[in-house]
């Protein structure tokens, strides 16, 4: 292998990384996944409210995040089931 294909190679491989890295801390703090994960925090608290409201905002953000939607569908099955228990428990 000649040293400019070496090189070339190098480049290459230090762009792809970059990219990557770029992509990946570009999902992780995007305006939605921020929602979500505060609306997941929201939830262990038992604040059910609050957090419907989280995975609202996440789910406007990124329509196709498809965890906020399912969450939203739990906090309503929870809210409906189990009515005025679950909503005291959120304040």
């Amino acid at each position: 292998m000649t040293r400019g294909l070496k090189i070339a190679s190098f480049v290459f491989l230090l762009f792809i990384a970059s990219v990557g890295f770029f992509l990946y801390f570009k999902a992780y703090f995007s305006p939605s996944y921020i929602h979500y994960r505060v609306g997941e925090r929201l939830y262990r608290e038992g604040k059910y409210e609050a957090a419907l409201k989280e995975f609202e905002i996440a789910f406007k953000l990124d329509p196709y995040n498809r965890g906020a939607r399912l969450k939203m569908a739990e906090i309503k099955e929870l809210l409906k089931t189990h009515g005025r228990k679950a909503y005291k428990k959120s304040r």
